[in-house]
């Protein structure tokens, strides 16, 4: 009668360690284990694949964003790139994503955009994605700004300076 007390303990080991891997996974999504340059790459790249949209990149000097952008930054800056791709995607009929990263000034910025329908500000429907984003960039000190209107697509930006 032992064997069976064995099967339920490994069915919920099984389980706990699947869900250890899958909340790693989302906490550290793999495409930055090689940083913020390389991880946005690599998700673009994987949704110009798989979707009739053009997912477009454009990386400025990547050896200074590897200095300036440490992990924690990585991680919220990777979270807004996929919370602005999947809100596109989901709303707004665009035909092409762009992402640029770059240091000007030793300024770090990101700007994501779209040629999208764009669209009203006031309207709620785009509150909680928005919401993520700007919480992100409050909690790890980064500068938010969006711009967006009916049939001109949206543009977020996300940038900060080194703290010294």
């Amino acid at each position: 009668s032992k064997k069976p007390v064995y099967h339920d303990y490994m069915s919920i080991y099984q389980k706990v360690t699947d869900g250890i891997r899958s909340l790693s996974y989302s906490l550290n999504p793999p495409d930055l284990e090689s940083g913020i340059s390389d991880g946005i790459k690599k998700f673009f790249l994987r949704m110009d694949q798989v979707s009739p949209t053009n997912f477009i990149y454009e990386i400025n000097d990547s050896k200074s964003i590897a200095i300036l952008v440490d992990t924690t930054k990585s991680y919220h800056l990777y979270r807004i790139v996929q919370e602005f791709v999947n809100n596109s995607l989901k709303h707004s009929e665009a035909t092409e994503i762009k992402v640029r990263l770059e240091v000007v000034d030793n300024r770090f910025e990101m700007k994501v955009e779209d040629n999208g329908n764009g669209f009203d500000e006031n309207l709620t429907i785009y509150g909680s994605g928005l919401q993520n984003m700007k919480d992100r960039c409050r909690l790890s000190s980064m500068d938010f700004d969006l711009k967006t209107s009916l049939n001109n697509g949206t543009m977020i930006s996300v940038s900060f300076e080194p703290d010294l």
